[in-house]
């Protein structure tokens, strides 16, 4: 008689010094290959919070590394901190990746609460390849030098979604759902609470990467909000708001029945 093991990882981390300046950094680094579910859940002080979810039935295999550099720069408050996941799953299963901005300079950036998502459901195989951070005053996703390609992938029966937003609602997603294969590129992205500001598949001081390919049928979407202007890289789009949450969109859908292509759906707004 065949015997299948399920093997469970749950990890939940809170990182927190008091008192030192300028400590040494801490770090949270964790590999798994196992059928089953791996959760991670890591709260850095109250600077930023890190959360890893995937399962497979056959095989999930990953390595995860968060970085609190402990270095509270300027005297403001907030750590520097880097969190950054490579996850592939077969047989079918999730992976989850939700990483939130909690604390800020509020007097000069304004209120935390930036918020990173990325969710890929298959019935076959699946790959997140990704890294997020924040500081006092935003926060971004640089891949450059970690994964400059490849960042989210997927085939057979498939969802993928990925999403930057504010604390005010300003922000922007791409979602491709369908029967296949599909290979996303996602090098960087960025927002700040102050001005309302963010950067959606390029920034960082990076060149921009933001495309897509798919294989077999499907429908892929990017969309926007913002309250005065959403700036489109492809077709080169301008849309100009009132000032007030929606009076800027943007929605682009496309239905492929046999392949899909995308080569920059990079955007910004305010």
């Amino acid at each position: 008689m065949k015997k299948t093991i399920i093997a469970g990882l749950v990890v939940f981390a809170l990182l927190a010094t008091i008192g030192m300046a300028n400590a040494a950094p801490t770090t949270v680094d964790i590999d798994w290959n196992s059928a089953g579910y791996v959760d991670i859940d890591v709260v850095s002080d109250d600077d930023f919070r890190s959360q890893l979810h995937t399962f497979s039935g056959s095989q999930a295999i990953g390595s995860y590394l968060l970085t609190d550099s402990e270095d509270n720069p300027y005297g403001y408050g907030v750590d520097t901190v880097l969190a950054q996941v490579e996850a592939n799953v077969a047989g079918g299963g999730y992976i989850v990746y939700n990483n939130t901005r909690t604390d800020s300079l509020v007097s000069m950036y304004g209120a935390a609460g930036e918020r990173s998502y990325t969710e890929i459901v298959t019935d076959d195989t699946a790959q997140l390849q990704f890294r997020t951070g924040i500081n006092y005053a935003a926060l971004k996703s640089s891949n450059y030098g970690f994964h400059s390609n490849d960042h989210f992938q997927a085939t057979g029966i498939f969802s993928v979604l990925h999403s930057l937003f504010d604390d005010t609602g300003e922000g922007a997603y791409i979602s491709n759902i369908g029967i296949g294969s599909t290979d996303i590129d996602f090098m960087s992205e960025s927002t700040w609470g102050k001005t309302g500001s963010f950067m959606f598949g390029k920034g960082c001081g990076c060149y921009t990467n933001a495309d897509i390919t798919a294989a077999g049928a499907g429908i892929f979407e990017v969309g926007a909000i913002a309250e005065n202007q959403i700036t489109v890289d492809l077709p080169s789009i301008t849309i100009n708001g009132d000032g007030t949450l929606g009076s800027a969109q943007y929605l682009l859908q496309v239905t492929y029945g046999d392949g899909f292509s995308f080569s920059n759906f990079a955007l910004s707004g305010n």
